[in-house]
């Protein structure tokens, strides 16, 4: 007799049990929502120097809670839906160093960052997916219109406040490498001068 419980159903009733558990504690304190946040904010610190499939998973273990505590009523969802994004991008980083495919990951992060109202995490979440859908034309060195136009929604979603100087910078500096590539190089010395 073959006992073998097949990996996808054993993750998804571990899942279910632990979102049990921790959920009335979610809906009833928002230092959990924070601690979650926390969470997946150690997770994306650490993510550069631990292999990509271990933080994938634990990404993903992450936005599967927040996605469930972000359901129930009488919980702070926009913070819920921050930790999601966050986590989702910390998956879609993760899948593309790993050269796996990060187009849900990406997905999931616009929507959450959408229904959180945070620009920076939008931002974030559009420059990665000009990095995946323009990876084959970079490495041709060929720019593309379409990561242009990316970029300059990345570039307005991260907003002027000074925390966001650095996020803007990295998306200046994509831009004129765009700009360049497609040929415009007055357009990719005034991107850098905005940089």
């Amino acid at each position: 007799m073959d006992l073998r419980i097949p990996r996808r159903t054993f993750l998804a009733a571990s899942g279910t049990l632990a979102a049990g558990l921790w959920l009335p504690t979610v809906r009833g304190s928002p230092a959990a929502a924070d601690a979650l946040h926390r969470r997946a904010q150690a997770v994306a610190a650490g993510a550069r120097g631990a292999q990509p499939t271990a933080t994938i998973a634990a990404a993903t273990d992450l936005l599967a809670l927040a996605e469930v505590a972000a359901l129930a009523p009488g919980t702070a969802r926009w913070s819920l839906h921050r930790t999601a994004a966050l986590a989702a991008l910390t998956a879609a980083l993760a899948a593309q160093r790993a050269q796996r495919p990060a187009g849900g990951y990406l997905a999931r992060a616009r929507d959450h960052a959408d229904a959180a109202s945070d620009g920076p995490l939008r931002a974030q979440t559009l420059v990665l997916q000009r990095d995946d859908n323009g990876a084959a034309a970079h490495l041709a060195n060929a720019g593309s219109q379409a990561s242009v136009k990316l970029l300059r929604a990345a570039l307005d979603a991260a907003g002027a406040g000074r925390d966001t100087a650095g996020l803007r910078a990295a998306v200046l500096y994509r831009l004129a490498w765009e700009r360049a590539a497609l040929g415009d190089r007055h357009g990719a010395l005034q991107e850098l001068e905005g940089a």
